[in-house]
């Protein structure tokens, strides 16, 4: 994090005829942190990934009363693509590898940037693991990731 961001933005709005945009997540600072240093002027938006309903209206699949056997079909192969792209939109039509990635790398995010270091967490890979176990499908590693052992139930 910048040292004085605040300043430094307070300069740019008062002097130049702009609108000033700070994005991202950040360990050190919440929005509602942001917006003190802003004295005020700030607003604060959350994004969250798609609702399936949202999903589908991104594909462009529109539910009427009533559905042919077609659409029906469609809805399903839909609802399956969403449930491995998570509703975000970004990863939606990549392959599955790389979706996997970069799903990857925003658990990695949303646990050490905004968990673990923001809370300084002594043991953070007992967090880490406790994470995976909750994520891990019936409470078991998956295949391929790594750092996991595939154990019989």
């Amino acid at each position: 994090m910048v040292e004085g961001w605040e300043s430094f933005v307070d300069r740019i709005l008062r002097t130049e005829k702009c609108e000033v945009y700070i994005t991202g997540s950040s360990a050190r600072m919440l929005s509602k942190e942001i917006a003190s240093g802003m004295r005020g002027r700030s607003l604060s938006w959350e994004l969250f990934p798609f609702s399936f309903e949202e999903f589908l209206s991104y594909r462009k699949i529109y539910i009427q009363k009533h559905i042919s056997t077609k659409k029906r079909f469609l809805i399903q192969s839909a609802f399956e693509e969403y449930m491995e792209c998570g509703g975000f939109p970004e990863v939606a039509g990549l392959s599955s590898r790389l979706r996997v990635k970069i799903h990857q790398e925003y658990l990695h995010a949303v646990l050490f940037r905004n968990l673990i270091e923001r809370h300084d967490i002594s043991h953070p890979k007992a967090v880490s693991d406790l994470v995976h176990g909750w994520l891990s499908p019936n409470k078991v590693a998956s295949p391929g990731l790594p750092g996991y052992t595939m154990i019989s139930l």
